[in-house]
């Protein structure tokens, strides 16, 4: 995976309001997996560019009540950054991070590369993991996260080997 970097700056009557510093996943090549993923993130992109200007609408309404109630000129900036995370031979794990001012929102992304093709989170753990969370026992499976009810009590029957036991003052 290569990036691909690019910066726009919008200005409002001739005043700059906007700079964006992007860098998006580039998937260089010839081979139907590359030209697929190539292919969504030209859309994600074109999807980007759709919201900036969304914002430079904003930022525009922002500095025309600033120059009326003659506050400084606000300026804002946008970075999208994309940090690999992990990559394998047959799966690619990264983060696209959007900043702007005061906010940050992160889109993570699991593809396989063989493909071209987006992957669950169940491509790449166990079929079935038992997790402990905040006292709660949970099953991981690939469909998600299941929080299992009644494990805490068929754990006590099983350790203690009783038909009845006292859960936290509850007989079970």
């Amino acid at each position: 995976m290569e990036r691909r970097t690019w910066e726009l700056d919008w200005t409002w009557e001739g005043l700059p309001v906007l700079h964006c510093r992007c860098s998006l996943p580039y998937f260089p090549g010839n081979t139907a997996p590359q030209r697929r993923m190539e292919r969504y993130w030209r859309t994600w992109e074109k999807g980007l560019r759709r919201w900036l200007g969304e914002y430079h609408l904003r930022c525009c309404v922002l500095a025309k009540r600033a120059l009326a109630q003659s506050k400084p000129l606000p300026f804002y900036q946008v970075q999208v950054e994309t940090e690999t995370v992990w990559e394998t031979d047959s799966l690619l794990s990264f983060v696209v991070r959007i900043k702007t001012a005061g906010n940050q929102r992160s889109y993570p992304h699991l593809w396989h590369l063989t493909d071209g093709t987006p992957a669950s989170v169940g491509a790449w753990l166990p079929p079935l993991r038992r997790l402990q969370t905040m006292g709660k026992p949970l099953l991981l499976t690939e469909n998600g996260v299941k929080v299992l009810s009644g494990a805490k009590k068929r754990e006590t029957k099983e350790r203690f080997g009783r038909k009845s036991c006292r859960v936290q003052g509850k007989t079970v």
